[in-house]
């Protein structure tokens, strides 16, 4: 049974059900406005705790470690200092003197460094 469908997926493909001998016949408009509402509903409901940041050229961050680690190793990697800010959700950060990487702002999070 599919939660945002109301039925199974053998009764979508097949038209009937597969326990009992009734036939099944979709309401695919339905289907997709009940879709379509349950993802707008899901996108709020995560949205809601989301804190708004804009990042500038200065910056200090935080880079997440998304690597395969042991129990105690850190999470984030920092911080660094934010060289560019590009208009397609990534930035450019300085790893050290002549190192830099574009990352995407997923991967990072504000660091309070005053």
């Amino acid at each position: 049974y599919h939660t945002s469908l109301r039925t199974s997926p053998g009764q979508l493909t097949f038209g009937r059900d597969m326990v009992i001998p009734a036939t099944y016949l979709a309401n695919w408009r339905h289907i997709h406005s009940r879709r379509r509402k349950n993802i707008l509903y899901n996108n709020a409901r995560e949205n809601r705790s989301r804190i708004e940041h804009d990042y500038k050229v200065g910056d200090w961050v935080y880079l997440l470690n998304k690597d395969v680690r042991r129990k105690l190793a850190p999470i984030k990697k920092g911080p660094f200092r934010i060289a560019i800010v590009h208009a397609n959700a990534t930035v450019t950060i300085q790893r050290s003197a002549r190192v830099t990487e574009r990352i995407n702002i997923r991967r990072i999070f504000p660091a309070h460094v005053h």
